[in-house]
C-alpha cells in the first residue's frame, strides 16, 4: 500500500486584468498608518512578456514566506473539490456497484469513532498467519500470503510491459523492505541522518507497541527489525542506481532464478499470486542474494517482529487515530516536512484516489466531462498530431530514413481523452466490512487483478495517472497521449474559449508531449515498441548543433543576484516547452479557414493562453534552491524564454531585433 501523490503537470489559465495607475497623493498619509502595497509596474510586452501578461494574477498573489503559490493550486484545487462533492453524493445515492463501492468507503472511512474502535482488528487475520510461522522453511509461503493479501513485505512484484515486446505484460521484481525511503538512511554516518535512524526506530516501537507487542519486548523487537532492514540497505541499490533506465530490465529464466534463491521459492510465489507460466525480470541481484541468506538464516522470532511492523506500518493510514498519528509523524512531517496533517476528509479522498483510481476517475468523467468537450478536445489533439507530420516532413535536419520513422511512430499513435476506453468494474471486491478491513479487501483485490495480467498481451494498459488528475502525458513503451478529464475544464480547455485560447494554452501541453515523444526520450523506443535509438548519429548531431544556443540563452537567466538557470539541466524541457508551442502555433493557423489568417487579436490571445499557464510566485529564500535541482527552467522563463524566439510573437507584439523577447537569430525546432 506505498503511498504516491500524483505531481500535477499543469496549471491553469487566469485572463490578463489591466491594472489601474497608481494615484498621486496630495497630502501625508496620517500617522501610524501602514504603508501602501507596492505594485510594480507592469512590464512592456518586448521586456518582460511573463510579467506583462500575469500582472493582474501577479499582484493578486503576492509571494508567500516561504514555498510558492501558482495557478497550478486552482487546478488541483478545484478537480479535488469536485471529486469530494461527488464522494458525497456516491455516499447517498449510487446507482452502479463501482459507485456504491466508492460511496461506501467514503462513508466508511469519515465515519472515525468506528474506525478508532476497531483499532488492529482489521489485521488479525493477517498477524495469525505471521503466527503460524515456526521454522525458517514457513517463511516462502507466509510471505507469499501476505503479498497475496495487497501487503508487499521484503521486495515488489509488479506486471508491466516487457522492454522488448511492449503488448507482453511481464513479472517484475525489484528490491524493497525498507521503512525509510531511501537505502542511505540506514548507511550515512551523518548527525542529520543518525538522527533520522534513531527516531525511525522510535516509531517501530510504537507501531508495535500499538499492535500488541508485549511492553518488555518491543525493545528488543524493535532492534530486530532495524538491524534487519540495515543487512538488506547494505544490499539495495542507492536511488540514482534504481532511476538508470539500463538496469530496470533483465529478463531471466524462472528455473534460473530458482537456483539462484532457492529460499524465495519463486515459482511457489508466483503461483500463490495466480502468475502462471510467468516471464520474469528480477532486478537488483545483490540484494535478493542477501534476501536469500536471510530467510535461510535470520531467526523466525526476528522475521515475526519484522513482518508484524511493516504489515501494521503499510495499514495504519487507514487505523485508528494513534496508528495514524504515529504514520503522520514519522513520514508526513519528519521525511515530507508537513506542519500538521490534512483533514480527516482529504486523507479519506487520498486513499480513495490511491485504492480505487480507475473507479474514481470513471466516475469524475461520467460527471463533469461532456461528450461535446471530449470531443473538441480529441479534434484538437489530432489537429496537434496532424501539424507535428507536417512539420516532420517539411524540416530541413531530418534525413529521410529518420522521417519515415517518426512518421510511423506518429501513425501508431494512440490519443486517449478523458479516460481510459475500458471501464473498470469492481467484480470480485467484497465490501462493507469496516474502514480497515475493506482498504486490506480492496489491496487484495487490487493485487490480484494486476497479477492476472503476467503473461497476457493487451495493448489497453493501466493509466499512470487516473482520470480526477488534472494531467497531460505521454507513455513511452505505449507510444500513448493521455489527456485526463480534470484537465479539460476552465481554464485550460472549456466552450468559453475561442481556438487561439485553446491552441495557446492545450495545444502548446499536447505539443510538449509530442515533441517528446519524437525528439526527446520518445527517441528510445522505434514505432514497433523496440528499444532502440532510431535516430542516426548524423541526425543527432545535426539537431544538437540546431539547438545548441538554447543552453547559453537560458544560462544567462538569472533567479538572483547570484543564481542562473542552469541551460544544461533544463535543455531538454525547455526544447519541449519550445517545439510544443511551434507545434501549437501552427495547428492553430492551419485551423483557419481557407485562404484566410488569423487576427493580431488572436494571436494576442494565443500567447496570453500560453503564458498565463505558468504564473507562479515563489519565495524569494526558495527560488534559488528550487531552481538549482529542477528539471525545468523557473515559470519566467518557461514564458520569456520560449517565446523570445518565436519570430511569430514578435511580430504580433512588434518587438524590434535585440529587444528581451526578440532574439535576433532564434533557435527554432519544427518551423
Amino acid at each position: 500500500m506505498t503511498r504516491a501523490r500524483h505531481a500535477l503537470l499543469l496549471v491553469p489559465m487566469l485572463l490578463l486584468v489591466p491594472a489601474a495607475p497608481s494615484a498621486i497623493a496630495k497630502a501625508k498619509p496620517k500617522a501610524r498608518k501602514a504603508p501602501a502595497a507596492h505594485v510594480a509596474a507592469i512590464a512592456p510586452a518586448c521586456t518582460d512578456y511573463y510579467d506583462y501578461a500575469n500582472a493582474a494574477w501577479l499582484r493578486a498573489n503576492p509571494a508567500p514566506e516561504s514555498g510558492s503559490i501558482s495557478a497550478l493550486g486552482n487546478l488541483r484545487a478545484k478537480a479535488r473539490e469536485d471529486e469530494r462533492t461527488l464522494l458525497d453524493s456516491l455516499a447517498h445515492g449510487a446507482t452502479d456497484d463501482a459507485g456504491r463501492t466508492l460511496g461506501t468507503l467514503w462513508s466508511e472511512g469519515m465515519n472515525t469513532t468506528a474506525v478508532d474502535a476497531a483499532g488492529v482488528t482489521p489485521l488479525q487475520s493477517t498477524f495469525a498467519r505471521i503466527a503460524t510461522i515456526r521454522k525458517n522453511k514457513d517463511l516462502p509461503a507466509a510471505i507469499a500470503d501476505l503479498h497475496a493479501a495487497g501487503i508487499p513485505v521484503l521486495f515488489r512484484v509488479a506486471a508491466d510491459s516487457d522492454a522488448k515486446d511492449p503488448d507482453l505484460r511481464i513479472a517484475y521484481l525489484s528490491q524493497g523492505g525498507l521503512g525509510l525511503p531511501d537505502p542511505a538512511f540506514y548507511t550515512r554516518t551523518d548527525a542529520e541522518t543518525r538522527d533520522v535512524l534513531g527516531r525511525y526506530r522510535a516509531y517501530v516501537q510504537t507501531i508495535l507497541q500499538l499492535t500488541g507487542t508485549p511492553a518488555d519486548q518491543v525493545s528488543v523487537q524493535s532492534g530486530w527489525v532495524l538491524s534487519m532492514e540495515m543487512q538488506l540497505a547494505q544490499h539495495s541499490q542507492s536511488l540514482a542506481q534504481q532511476r538508470d533506465p539500463t538496469g530496470v530490465y533483465r529478463p531471466t529464466a524462472l528455473t534460473d532464478l530458482q537456483k539462484a534463491y532457492p529460499h524465495f521459492e519463486l515459482a511457489k510465489f508466483l503461483k500463490a499470486q495466480g502468475v502462471k507460466d510467468a516471464p520474469v525480470s528480477l532486478l537488483q541481484t545483490d540484494f535478493f542474494d542477501a534476501a536469500d541468506g536471510m530467510l535461510a538464516n535470520t531467526p523466525v522470532e526476528q522475521w515475526q517482529a519484522y513482518l508484524r511492523f511493516h504489515v501494521a506500518s503499510a495499514m495504519a493510514p487507514y487505523l485508528s487515530t494513534p496508528l495514524r498519528d504515529a504514520h503522520f509523524q514519522m513520514y508526513d512531517h519528519l521525511l515530507a516536512g508537513m506542519a500538521q496533517p490534512t483533514d480527516r476528509a482529504q486523507q479519506v479522498q487520498y486513499a480513495i484516489d490511491h485504492a480505487l483510481a480507475p473507479e474514481m476517475g470513471h466516475a469524475f468523467a461520467q460527471r463533469y466531462l461532456t461528450p461535446a468537450t471530449k470531443q473538441a478536445a480529441t479534434a484538437l489533439a489530432d489537429a496537434m498530431r496532424d501539424a507535428m507530420k507536417k512539420a516532420i516532413a517539411g524540416n530541413p535536419w531530418m534525413d529521410d530514413a529518420t522521417r519515415t520513422a517518426a512518421q510511423a511512430k506518429l501513425d501508431k499513435l494512440r490519443i486517449e481523452i478523458g479516460e481510459p476506453a475500458q471501464i473498470p468494474t469492481v467484480a470480485g471486491l467484497k465490501f462493507g466490512q469496516g474502514y480497515g478491513a475493506d482498504m486490506l479487501a480492496v489491496a487484495a483485490w487490487r493485487h490480484r487483478q494486476e497479477m492476472a495480467t503476467i503473461g497476457q498481451r493487451s495493448a489497453d494498459r493501466p493509466w499512470t495517472v487516473p482520470a480526477q488528475v488534472p494531467d497531460i502525458s505521454y507513455s513511452l513503451l505505449g507510444n500513448r497521449l493521455i489527456v485526463t478529464a480534470a484537465i479539460l475544464r476552465a481554464p485550460v480547455f472549456d466552450d468559453s474559449m475561442n481556438a487561439a485560447r485553446r491552441f495557446g494554452a492545450l495545444g502548446t501541453l499536447i505539443g510538449h508531449q509530442l515533441h517528446n515523444a519524437i525528439a526527446g526520450k520518445g527517441r528510445s523506443v522505434d514505432a514497433s515498441g523496440q528499444l532502440r535509438d532510431w535516430w542516426s548519429p548524423q541526425i543527432t548531431t545535426a539537431f544538437d548543433q540546431r539547438t545548441s544556443p538554447i543552453v547559453a540563452q537560458y544560462d544567462a537567466y538569472a533567479v538572483d543576484a547570484v543564481t542562473h538557470v542552469d541551460g544544461s539541466r533544463t535543455r531538454e524541457e525547455n526544447l519541449a516547452d519550445l517545439g510544443g508551442l511551434e507545434l501549437a502555433l501552427q495547428a492553430f493557423a492551419a485551423s483557419q479557414p481557407a485562404g484566410k489568417a488569423a487576427t493580431t487579436a488572436e494571436d494576442r490571445d494565443f500567447f496570453d493562453a500560453y503564458a498565463s499557464l505558468w504564473a507562479r510566485s515563489t519565495a524569494p529564500s526558495d527560488a534559488a534552491s528550487w531552481a538549482a535541482s529542477s528539471p525545468q527552467a523557473p515559470a519566467k522563463y518557461r514564458v520569456n524564454g520560449v517565446l523570445a524566439n518565436v519570430a511569430e510573437f514578435a511580430k504580433t507584439h512588434t518587438c524590434k531585433a535585440g529587444e528581451p523577447m526578440a532574439i535576433k537569430a532564434g533557435v527554432t525546432i519544427w518551423h
